[in-house]
């Protein structure tokens, strides 16, 4: 009869301690913040890729980065400073490419109406 009692209370406080370690674990901020941490270096990582191709004036392509701009612009990201940096800073590369192929394109223009 004691070892009944004894095995049905070690059931229970193991189940107790079971569920205590999962309260302590939040899943859901432990992903939000690893999801936080993948965006950011993603972004880090390709500014960075950005200015290698620029200075070694190779033409690797960037692939799945409208996916990145995407996902990095969602409103539960606008207070995370490394986010917001980054991608101002990738916002100014692109824009600059696009501003110096626009210029070259019309200087091509106006070079072949001449």
């Amino acid at each position: 009869m004691l070892n009944v009692i004894y095995t049905l209370l070690l059931r229970f406080e193991e189940s107790r301690a079971q569920k205590t370690i999962i309260e302590k674990v939040n899943i859901d901020e432990v992903l939000d913040n690893l999801e936080i941490f993948y965006i950011s270096e993603k972004l880090k990582y390709t500014c960075a890729y950005l200015s290698w191709n620029k200075m070694t004036k190779l033409n690797f392509s960037v692939e799945n980065i409208d996916d990145l701009l995407i996902r990095a612009q969602q409103n539960k990201y606008n207070n995370i400073p490394p986010i917001a940096i980054y991608l101002t800073i990738l916002f100014a590369k692109l824009i600059t490419e696009t501003i110096n192929t626009l210029m070259n394109l019309l200087n091509y223009t106006n070079i072949r109406s001449s």
